[in-house]
């Protein structure tokens, strides 16, 4: 006789990841509704059955949740996690309460049903899945920020499969201390179905996925989004190097690929915080067919938003399939202007510059410095924000291991410099617009909000001519120099009048002018978030101690007030909470 239990569910923590509460066997319906939180963390449901037949990961449940407000719903599977334990998740993307049901030919798996209360996200800096949020701009669910996806190369699953502490530490220096936006994961292909594996090879014998892999990326990616970054992911690489599924029984879109499809998009499509790339060197070894095909499928099984992309032809701007959710590209060593055009080919999604900028020692044309790499993040962001993947491969003047991920890079302070000018300052919102001077002062770089906020950037500089004629009125400016730890320098209020300011010295400078749609006011909403958590400390990102940590220092305290008070009234970021409407700030363009 078949047993079934269904086991109670469990907000899943990057903490206690996979913790299950335990519940007497049963009727898998619920009597009281279970409590989540908007957007973060997923909600995970166990059942148990010990009778089998065929292969398990065959075996499917269909779960619909449906929001009882609005009607909106989440359709996504069950998936096997080994033994007698089948799973399924959820992530609530309106507040509110959800209800679900299965649906399966498995009697064991038909018919469950439950109830979801989605409450609002105590972190009000929480944000939810990968999106756009204006054409071509890169951006989050949720809190509607808009950013770009700065990535440091990171390791292969089996590397930090099991380790939790190695990857807290990894995030503590690429997305704490050098200001990363996430990681990318290079190519799972064989350790998809082996996490032990020697190398990443596909073999034909290759037919059910392994769950400890989905395991360290299920950390990783988890343990990244509360960190405020995301996660790349590419599924496969280089078919002369067996890394693609044309080596699986049935190849590209056959039985097994397709199986290893619906198990991704049920175990990861209900978790936020990553992206998928399919692979590199796509031109060789798959077309456009079969990528359109694997890309709808996906998103018939996901549930969820996720985007997906495929890599180009080499040093073009083609593409392989128009149906990716993002344009990819494999551009050696692009400059300003190639990135401008990049955005300018496919203005309706994001775009992603998918080829790995590295620093080593073998003499490739395409590969950077460390100046190359800080100029390259100004670069892909002024020219409207385009992905990149980064990463020092130098260690003690070798060639270090791609499966490692990113050393450590000698410049990180002014990588960091980077990431606090405009994602901690909130200088980067969806529709900003190019405003270049196509002949005087044409080597500065300009990025305006409407005519209210401008960003000026210019290299070896020691002037910049800034044309404010339009703004509405004075405005409030800081100079920071880019090639030094963050360090704002007051030179406003800025008349609305063409003007030049000269630098005190030349260097790669940046100017932001003006008030930001996505800064609040210093005010009494400020002071009582202050106040809620007034001498806290160990705070961190993301949420910096809810937002009251203003100076970023892991504590609160009388340093936070006195920033209140310098800017009571006036224009200085303090990141809003998120609605349940998922508005989110852009920039007024009208001229």
């Amino acid at each position: 006789m078949t047993r079934r239990t269904f086991v109670q569910p469990a907000v899943v923590s990057t903490l206690l990841f996979g913790l299950i509460l335990l519940s007497a066997p049963g009727d898998p319906a619920f009597g009281e509704p279970v409590e989540a939180t908007q957007w973060a963390p997923h909600v995970e449901w166990t059942v148990e059955k010990r009778a089998h037949r065929g292969n398990p990961y065959d075996i499917r449940a269909t779960v619909t949740f449906t929001h009882t407000q609005t009607g909106d719903q989440h359709v996504t599977e069950t998936f096997y996690d080994g033994g007698e334990t089948w799973k399924f998740r959820f992530t609530g993307t309106r507040l509110g309460q959800w209800t679900f049901e299965t649906s399966s030919t498995d009697a064991d798996l038909d018919g469950m049903t439950g109830t979801v209360v989605v409450r609002p996200n105590w972190n009000r800096l929480q944000h939810g899945f990968v999106t756009h949020v204006d054409g071509a701009t890169w951006g989050w669910q949720g809190t509607g920020q808009a950013f770009v996806p700065q990535l440091a190369m990171y390791k292969t699953p089996n590397r930090f499969y099991g380790r939790p502490d190695d990857v807290d530490a990894d995030i503590q220096e690429f997305l704490v201390e050098h200001g990363f936006t996430g990681f990318h994961v290079p190519s799972v292909a064989g350790r998809w179905f082996n996490v032990d594996a020697g190398d990443d090879r596909v073999e034909a014998s290759m037919t059910r996925p392994d769950p400890r892999t989905f395991e360290a990326l299920e950390m990783l990616i988890a343990k990244v989004h509360d960190a405020g970054g995301m996660v790349h992911i590419w599924a496969w690489g280089d078919h002369s190097r067996h890394q693609t599924p044309r080596d699986l029984a049935g190849g590209i879109n056959g039985p097994v690929d397709q199986r290893l499809q619906r198990y991704i998009a049920a175990r990861l499509g209900p978790v936020p915080g990553w992206t998928m790339g399919y692979g590199f060197d796509l031109w060789e070894w798959v077309d456009g067919e079969a990528l359109t095909q694997w890309h709808d499928f996906m998103h018939e099984n996901f549930g969820w938003l996720h985007l997906l992309g495929a890599r180009a032809t080499k040093n073009t701007l083609e593409q392989l399939s128009e149906a990716m959710d993002y344009s990819g590209y494999e551009q050696h060593r692009p400059d300003y202007a190639k990135y401008v055009e990049t955005i300018q080919r496919r203005p309706d999604k994001p775009s992603f510059s998918e080829d790995r900028f590295r620093l080593r020692n073998e003499g490739r044309a395409k590969d950077y410095t460390a100046e190359e790499t800080r100029r390259g993040l100004w670069h892909s962001t002024m020219a409207g924000g385009i992905a990149n993947i980064w990463g020092n491969l130098l260690d003690n003047g070798g060639t270090r291991d791609s499966e490692l991920g990113s050393a450590r890079y000698p410049n990180k302070d002014q990588i960091k410099t980077h990431f606090v000018f405009f994602n901690d300052r909130g200088r980067f919102v969806g529709g900003m617009e190019r405003a270049d001077s196509p002949g005087r002062g044409q080597r500065t770089r300009v990025l305006r909000c409407g005519h209210a906020a401008y960003v000026f950037y210019r290299e070896n500089a020691a002037s910049i001519r800034m044309d404010l004629s339009q703004m509405p009125g004075p405005a409030g400016a800081v100079a920071v120099d880019t090639k030094k730890p963050y360090e704002e320098m007051d030179i406003g209020p800025l008349t609305a009048t063409e003007q030049n300011w000269q630098a005190p010295y030349a260097s790669d400078w940046a100017i932001a002018v003006g008030t930001w749609p996505s800064a609040a006011q210093a005010g009494w909403q400020e002071l009582a978030v202050l106040a809620t958590d007034w001498l806290a400390t160990d705070c961190s990102a993301p949420d910096w101690c809810r937002g009251a940590d203003l100076n970023r220092n892991t504590c609160v305290n009388s340093a936070d007030f006195a920033l209140l008070a310098r800017h009571w009234s006036s224009g200085i970021y303090f990141p809003r909470p998120h609605t349940p409407d998922n508005t989110h700030a852009v920039c007024n363009t009208a001229p």
